[in-house]
């Protein structure tokens, strides 16, 4: 994903490998981290790419690994914004509703990052 992003935001150029985006491994994430990185990408105008356990996503009802845009936060409401476009008829669950934009708390995005061990792109 990180490729293909740093690809097209770059416009194709020379130096596309490493234009903007980088993974941010799971080992190495802590929840200052995250939120530092959430912070700047946004305020740039971009979102960060999560991979998370679905268990922690307040439109799943099962624990499965799952990537999310993260596009805002709300630091008064310790909340962070993403998107999912997964909807009813991929994710299966009992409380799925087609894509949209979803509100989770700061730590259960930590949390969801962590429990899935992947990362993120930032």
């Amino acid at each position: 994903m990180r490729d293909v992003l740093n690809w097209e935001a770059s416009k194709h150029a020379a130096g596309w490998k490493t234009f903007f985006y980088d993974v941010a491994p799971a080992s190495s994430v802590t929840a200052a981290s995250l939120h530092a990185d959430v912070v700047k990408d946004v305020v740039a105008g971009h979102g960060i790419v999560a991979a998370v356990d679905t268990a922690y996503l307040p439109n799943w009802s099962r624990s499965l690994s799952h990537a999310i845009a993260v596009v805002g936060y709300d630091d008064s409401a310790k909340t962070y914004a993403y998107v999912d476009t997964c909807g009813v008829r991929c994710n299966g669950s009992s409380k799925a509703k087609n894509g949209g934009v979803w509100a989770l708390s700061q730590t259960k995005l930590f949390e969801a990052i962590a429990h899935d061990g992947a990362g993120y792109i930032r």
